[in-house]
């Protein structure tokens, strides 16, 4: 009896340790999704460029606040439908686990033109889950400064599955002098 009961106190604070070692070590779960900005690059004769073929060179600068920078393809659609969508590479800007993101500016070199954009974008997937996610279409590449206009459009809830997402056509850039 004396042998099982020293086994016994001898497992039980093992058995305590082990059920409370992992709660520490346990991440806490994302209560949000991470808002994302697709931006489609055009070139010059309005033809989507590929953004994993751009050089650090093609990138200026850029005021971004946020966790990374990637290639993704996202839905783009002429109509603004999803039945019409065609899936095409963007450069995409992603926020972090905080759920929000910044995209003040972004100017990119292609050949011997710099197109800079302003954005001046945020988002936050926790406080409006259903707009933390935008496709913006680009104009043809151009020599210049082109932002972003206030009230581009109707916003699409990600809940409405018929459209490919927020989506921001290219005619709501307008060029501003510099």
């Amino acid at each position: 009896m004396r042998g099982r009961l020293s086994d016994f106190q001898f497992i039980l604070p093992v058995l305590v340790l082990l059920a409370l070692w992992p709660a520490p070590l346990t991440a806490h779960p994302q209560i949000c999704d991470n808002a994302r900005i697709n931006y489609i690059i055009r070139d010059r004769k309005g033809k989507i460029v590929d953004p994993s073929t751009l050089g650090s060179a093609s990138f200026v600068k850029q005021v971004f606040e946020g966790w990374k920078r990637t290639v993704e393809k996202v839905p783009l659609s002429p109509t603004g439908l999803f039945k019409d969508a065609k899936m095409v590479k963007s450069l995409e800007y992603r926020g972090g686990n905080d759920c929000e993101i910044r995209l003040e500016e972004v100017t990119l070199k292609l050949g011997d033109q710099t197109m800079r954009l302003i954005f001046n974008l945020s988002l936050n997937s926790y406080k409006d889950w259903k707009h933390s996610w935008v496709v913006i279409d680009s104009p043809p590449f151009t020599q210049g400064t082109f932002r972003l206009e206030p009230g581009w459009g109707q916003v699409v809830s990600t809940d409405d599955w018929s459209r490919p997402g927020n989506q921001i056509p290219a005619s709501a850039w307008r060029q501003v002098s510099e």
